[in-house]
């Protein structure tokens, strides 16, 4: 790969994260907690309860929603969208932020935030 193209990539997935950051940002309950860097690059709280967390690799992301919120994703994005299940109930999804747009992005970062046992 080219250098040049290989920075453009880089800054492409840094730019996401920066854009999951700004809607994070818009909910002051969402807060950075030291998290498990073995995994993660950032985890984010809310009410004392994980409900995002930046994976390593700067491109996956999980999110904490409700079941509804989260077959509504996998019908809207089901290429793109990996559960994650928890003693066979669905808890979460991780999904690559580069597949995403902005405003996608940010309605999922509401959905996080909206999760009834955050508050």
């Amino acid at each position: 790969m080219q250098p040049l193209l290989a920075s453009f990539l880089i800054l492409s997935i840094m730019a996401t994260i920066l854009q999951l950051r700004t809607a994070i940002q818009k909910y002051p309950e969402i807060v950075e907690a030291p998290g498990n860097t073995r995994f993660r690059i950032s985890t984010f709280k809310t009410g004392g309860k994980g409900c995002i967390a930046i994976e390593k690799d700067g491109e996956h992301v999980t999110f904490a929603l409700l079941a509804d919120d989260i077959e509504a994703l996998i019908k809207q994005f089901s290429a793109n969208i990996e559960p994650i299940r928890k003693n066979g109930n669905l808890i979460g999804v991780r999904i690559n932020l580069t597949e995403l747009t902005v405003q996608q992005v940010g309605a999922i970062v509401k959905m996080a935030h909206s999760k009834p046992n955050y508050k």
